[in-house]
């Protein structure tokens, strides 16, 4: 499921308006990654998993389905931001090491 999928889904109900400011964006930006299937930089897509409560790879993976799975420990929002882009960093290293390999 696609990104843009899964924003409409987890959309669904809440005040768009608000939720761009928090973002720091437009409307219009945030309906392009909704209805348009633009990417969010980085920061933008981690602010969002934030906010949505729903883990950051399972937003950004268009391999997993709806619903987001149940997230235990830790949440996403407790996690500051350089824990998070190391993560990410490590994650993108390990997939393009395996790349390699095959």
């Amino acid at each position: 499921m696609h990104l843009a999928e899964k924003l409409k889904s987890l959309l669904e109900g809440r005040n768009k308006t608000n939720l761009a400011e928090e973002l720091g964006v437009s409307r219009s930006v945030l309906s392009k990654y909704a209805n348009r299937g633009s990417t969010p930089p980085l920061d933008v897509a981690l602010k969002l998993a934030r906010i949505l409560d729903v883990p950051l790879d399972w937003l950004v993976d268009d391999e997993a389905d709806f619903p987001p799975p149940e997230v235990s420990g830790r949440q996403l929002r407790d996690y500051s931001d350089v824990e998070i882009m190391t993560e990410v960093a490590r994650r993108l290293a390990h997939s393009v090491f395996a790349l390699r390999q095959d």
